[in-house]
């Protein structure tokens, strides 16, 4: 409720004041001192007056008060009984106390939003991503691609932009996903988050890619995470930062996963070749020869018939082989073997023995008549080794001395 106040008047040239002595209030004339603390004016009386400010809740309305208080200004009144004064409700951004008659804004960094706010306690305190000028009624938010990470922000300047490996769309930043990174500051958009590069992954809030460790790699985009990098398979390696396996060196080879360099892919020994199933040297079969690792079959006219081996063994002349022989079986009826012509046929209508190993040894078919073979003589051959016969085989047109091929004689002489 209001309070109510008698107010004596003084004359002109006179001022209201308490007087300590006498413990009351009593009119006293305007001196030099005095004047340099009050107005004594014509037709004007000081007097002392206190304001109380007072909410009717039944009527919701304030109750204006006055009493005697130093320092206003009134006009010549005889009594002043206690008035009622019709005002707003305290507005949110503001409180109000009983010693003000105006409202008080909530100082920065604080808000209220709410009406009839009685004390400063009722301004509360500006949240983080927000701020908060001199009688908010509600948080502002930091303009786009910025934020603040303190509670308490009293203007734009404590927003700061968005870091990078966030986005802020509007008051509160956003990590990019896992998957993605974000190099720049002060961006808005989930756009700015990029895919994470091949070979690469990316956490949650990425500022740049982490390469996959040395002895993995990946293939794809937007790796999350390090499990997302594949282990190197065997026979390969894989640097740091690998897109994909690259294979051991030919000749090489590499049995455990994970190999990280080159170095890791490991020779086999002579004679031995790398499996791809099992990815380990084997000792070379029966048939074949072994060089850097690989298995290679014998050729025609060659064989073996151990294991382990990096070489194959000739066949003897009067024999022959196949492709990846394990033996060499004896020159068939019809046929002559050696290592210059492999396994050859003997001329039309001739025929040789068994094991025979130059055209020389075929002879003429039953009931056939062959052409009497030339018999030469080599001049050149005469003066170093005496009398050499030479032979020419027909359908070979080769010349063959002592069952090896050599060159040409120079000087023939037929003899029928």
């Amino acid at each position: 409720m209001g309070q109510r106040s008698m107010l004596q008047t003084c004359d002109t040239g006179y001022y209201w004041y308490y007087n300590v002595t006498a413990d009351r209030y009593a009119c006293s004339p305007c001196t030099a001192t005095t004047l340099d603390l009050v107005e004594c004016s014509k037709n004007r009386l000081l007097v002392d007056v206190n304001l109380s400010l007072h909410y009717n809740d039944s009527m919701r309305r304030f109750n204006l008060s006055l009493q005697n208080h130093t320092g206003l200004f009134l006009q010549r009144v005889q009594e002043l009984p206690e008035i009622d004064i019709e005002v707003n409700e305290c507005a949110p951004g503001y409180y109000c106390i009983p010693e003000q008659l105006l409202p008080i804004p909530c100082p920065r960094g604080t808000f209220n939003p709410e009406y009839k706010g009685e004390s400063v306690e009722d301004c509360l305190v500006c949240p983080r991503h927000y701020f908060c000028p001199l009688g908010s009624a509600s948080p502002l938010a930091c303009p786009s691609g910025h934020f603040t990470s303190l509670n308490g922000s009293k203007d734009p300047s404590d927003c700061v932009p968005c870091s990078p490996g966030y986005y802020c769309p509007s008051d509160v930043p956003i990590a990019c996903p896992a998957g993605t990174y974000q190099t720049l500051y002060g961006e808005t958009s989930n756009q700015s988050c990029l895919p994470c590069p091949r070979a690469q992954y990316c956490l949650i809030a990425s500022i740049v890619p982490f390469y996959c460790p040395a002895g993995t790699f990946q293939p794809t985009l937007a790796a999350q995470n390090i499990t997302d990098c594949i282990i190197c398979p065997i026979q390969s390696y894989c640097s740091e930062g690998s897109v994909s396996p690259i294979a051991c060196p030919p000749g090489l080879y590499r049995s455990i996963e994970g190999a990280t360099k080159n170095t890791d892919c490991k020779a086999c020994p002579q004679g031995t070749y790398v499996v791809e199933s099992k990815w380990h040297c084997l000792p070379c079969p029966v048939g074949y020869y072994c060089e850097k690792a690989i298995q290679i079959p014998c050729p025609m006219g060659f064989w073996q018939n151990e294991t382990g081996k990096s070489q194959c063994k000739a066949c003897e002349n009067g024999t022959y082989s196949q492709s990846n022989a394990s033996f060499c079986p004896v020159c068939p009826v019809g046929f002559f073997c050696n290592q210059e012509v492999g396994m050859r046929m003997c001329d039309n209508h001739t025929t040789s023995m068994e094991g025979a190993k130059i055209a020389f040894d075929c002879f003429c078919e039953p009931g056939y008549e062959c052409a009497v073979l030339p018999v030469i003589i080599v001049s050149m051959y005469i003066e170093t080794n005496g009398q050499d016969v030479a032979r020419y085989i027909p359908g070979l047109q080769e010349w063959i001395i002592g069952g090896v091929l050599t060159q040409r004689p120079s000087e023939m002489i037929w003899i029928q």
